[in-house]
């Protein structure tokens, strides 16, 4: 590596590039114009967090279906109901997906495969 490169990648793996990142950085709006209908949409890790506003955000931009992807059942099933109140509107289905079985997965891109629009719907990730 030459010394100009060490340089660099110490400078950006330190607390100094970190911290001037998360502060001064952002991350850029979504144009106005972006409107979701009849697309479908697939959020991991939906029910609690970051997925779950990405998922609110996504019905906010009207997307025809949404797909909440959780470990747990259950507490999807909450959420879902708290979606469903703030968008009655939406169509919001809850499917179970552990990423860390891989027969878990394998079973929910087999149940995408089946039931999900080929080739229509917009897939996005948070």
């Amino acid at each position: 590596m030459s010394a100009q490169l060490e340089k660099k990648a110490a400078y950006m793996a330190g607390f100094a590039h970190g911290f001037r990142r998360q502060m001064f950085n952002s991350v850029p709006p979504i144009p106005a114009d972006v409107d979701l209908a009849g697309k479908t949409v697939l959020v991991t890790g939906a029910n609690v967090g970051l997925g779950l506003e990405c998922a609110r955000h996504f019905l906010r931009l009207r997307a025809s279906l949404l797909v909440m992807a959780v470990r747990s059942l259950a507490k999807g099933e909450a959420a879902a109901a708290g979606l469903r109140a703030d968008f009655p509107d939406a169509r919001i289905v809850v499917w179970e997906l552990d990423m860390a079985s891989f027969r878990s997965v394998q079973a929910f891109v087999e149940r995408c495969r089946r039931e999900l629009p080929q080739g229509g719907g917009c897939m996005r990730r948070c």
